[in-house]
């Protein structure tokens, strides 16, 4: 067993992320929900008042998972994301190989990874090394966390 000190983000799945918008065009009314915190699906996120009807409609999470942005405040139109929700409960993490690392590492292999403060910590599967664009540029690894 060996280790390398490498440097990379842990990011979340995007199959499990959601940009959440209003369904029909109007004014945000209110905000339920504030950045950082955990949402259940179907839970309301805003109260919109549709330009067209005039009535108010809830706008809900589509699944459940933490804020990650929230991109209006009450008084302000619909356009755009309203807000991106992340399913945390499986991440990714995409490490920079530096060249003195790159021979050590292989497609397949089992990594642990653990946070500089030590603080987290997971395993799983190196899935793919994009390789260098230049000579002496780093490489990117991707790992799928179990």
């Amino acid at each position: 067993r060996e280790t390398v000190a490498l440097y990379g983000s842990i990011e979340a799945v995007p199959a499990r992320v959601r940009n959440v918008q209003a369904r029909f065009p109007g004014v945000v009314r209110s905000v339920a929900v504030n950045l950082g915190e955990r949402v259940r699906s179907g839970q309301a996120l805003a109260t919109v008042e549709s330009n067209a009807t005039l009535q108010a409609y809830a706008v809900t999470a589509p699944i459940g998972g933490m804020v990650t942005a929230r991109n209006v405040n009450p008084g302000e139109s619909t356009d755009g994301p309203l807000f991106t929700i992340a399913d945390l409960s499986l991440v990714h993490v995409d490490l920079t190989i530096f060249p003195r690392d790159r021979a050590r590492l292989r497609p397949g292999q089992r990594i642990e990874v653990r946070a500089a403060e030590g603080m987290a910590s997971g395993s799983g599967m190196l899935e793919y090394i994009v390789p260098p664009v230049g000579m002496g540029t780093a490489a990117l690894a991707h790992v799928e966390l179990d």
